[in-house]
């Protein structure tokens, strides 16, 4: 009973139904890449709901190089035979538009092959044709890739959902922990709903103290803290964020704020000379973790606070999903383990004071961590 119950649970989500639907549709295997296109969703949600219903034994997967293929699992039983039915019977103007997108994708599998390489040519060119290791150019690749993304973003005022504005509603910053205050006492344009929780609410801030947020973006965090700080520093490596947030603090009359270009492996600032660094859904951005703990550790003073939001897996991800642009700007392909993640924190030398995490169904979920030095 328990596994029949799942399988309705996951074919409630709207996506993985029209995915079910594409490949009835199909009549044969598909590769990740085709469902993609036939589905008009990017590559990582794809192949993370594909992971569900391949959990649940509603798909088959199989790996070939570095794609993923999927088929319909043949009916064991009646109860599996009459679900089969009953979505094929499902039809509205949305899978119709599907099934238009799948035809025309299989129309040109035979002069052009399955799969598209732009995605892994974007990650892996050049990792053979370097003086550095293939580690560091992959760093780098993904580097870029973020950086152009979040660029485009602060230039075009755009938001979390590829330039929609409408999952930064007041609703939807108020679900991950700010209040109605905090989104009333900051510049309007620093809202571009690109976190995952609140790491403020976590923590004290005293008069004395002086922050430092790790990836500030356009401030939003940065101007919360401001009210409470004797100081806060803003670092970002993307040169169209800084520009927005040192045009936002100017404009709003901000004096107690500095935005400064950076990685944050590398960040610009001397020893012990922070009390509290935050950072809100940006390290899981980062292909060196462990580099930005440490460096996290070294600028902070003794007993000195770091709170962050992140995104963790609870699960595996797709090895498609980990090479997908896309995803690593959505902060899910860098994403690690929550045991991992914790692990890492603690080996650079801080103690956990604290892990709160919000309650997901999915194989992404946010944490906050307070951690000492």
């Amino acid at each position: 009973m328990k596994s029949y119950i799942n399988v309705f649970k996951a074919l409630g989500d709207p996506t993985r139904l029209r995915a079910v639907k594409v490949l009835q549709e199909a009549g044969t295997e598909l590769c990740v890449c085709e469902i993609t296109d036939s589905l008009n969703e990017p590559q990582y949600n794809v192949s993370r709901h594909m992971k569900v219903l391949s959990d649940v034994g509603l798909v088959n997967d199989r790996k070939d190089g570095r794609w993923v293929y999927y088929s319909l699992v043949k009916p064991k039983n009646d109860f599996m035979a009459h679900l089969f039915d009953a979505i094929k019977s499902v039809q509205d103007d949305i899978i119709a538009e599907d099934n238009r997108r799948l035809r025309t994708r299989l129309a040109i599998r035979a002069d052009e092959g399955c799969c598209a390489t732009e995605t892994d040519e974007r990650i892996g060119e050049e990792c053979c044709s370097s003086d550095s290791s293939h580690e560091e150019v992959i760093e780098d690749k993904i580097k870029d890739i973020v950086k152009e993304k979040y660029g485009d973003l602060a230039s075009t005022g755009g938001s979390c959902c590829s330039g929609s504005s409408s999952c930064c509603s007041d609703n939807v910053i108020e679900g991950i922990g700010y209040g109605r205050e905090d989104i009333t006492n900051v510049p309007t344009e620093s809202i571009m709903g690109l976190g995952c929780g609140n790491p403020l609410a976590f923590t004290e801030i005293k008069k004395s103290d002086v922050v430092l947020d790790l990836g500030s973006g356009s401030g939003f965090d940065c101007f919360l803290a401001a009210k409470k700080a004797k100081k806060v520093i803003g670092v970002d490596m993307t040169e169209e964020m800084i520009t927005r947030s040192r045009e936002l603090a100017k404009r709003y009359g901000y004096k107690n704020i500095e935005f400064i270009r950076g990685e944050i492996e590398h960040l610009p600032i001397e020893d012990d000379t922070i009390d509290v660094v935050m950072s809100n859904c940006v390290i899981n951005l980062s292909p060196d973790k462990k580099k930005v703990f440490s460096e996290a550790y070294r600028v902070l003073r003794h007993g000195g606070i770091m709170v962050i939001s992140d995104n963790v897996l609870k699960g595996d991800l797709p090895e498609a999903v980990k090479m997908d642009p896309d995803a690593w700007c959505s902060c899910i392909a860098g994403a690690m383990k929550k045991e991992d993640y914790l692990r890492l924190i603690k080996s650079v030398g801080f103690e956990i004071l604290d892990v709160d995490e919000r309650s997901s169904d999915d194989i992404i979920t946010s944490i906050t961590v307070k951690a000492r030095k």
